[in-house]
């Protein structure tokens, strides 16, 4: 039997990734540019005017009706083949 090393390299890999995230660490500066970007894209889109509560669950209707479809689709392909 096949012994498995995925928990081994899982924590290999964990370790490996907190001792490049400690070297790597970005600079306080590069922190506040990333910051203040994040900012602005939210600043933007809370300027828009949300959505209605009906609109936003019309929207969602037409995607699960959307996705049903394809699945049924899928489905259909596959008994045919």
């Amino acid at each position: 039997m096949r012994r498995s090393y995925f928990f081994e390299g899982l924590c290999f890999g964990a370790i490996i990734g907190l001792i490049l995230g400690y070297f790597f660490d970005i600079e306080e500066e590069t922190k506040k540019v990333i910051d203040k970007a994040s900012n602005v894209k939210l600043s933007k889109e809370e300027s828009s005017e949300p959505e209605s509560e009906e609109s936003a669950v019309a929207k969602t209707l037409e995607a699960i009706e959307h996705g049903f479809e394809k699945l049924s689709n899928m489905v259909d392909q596959k008994k045919d083949s």
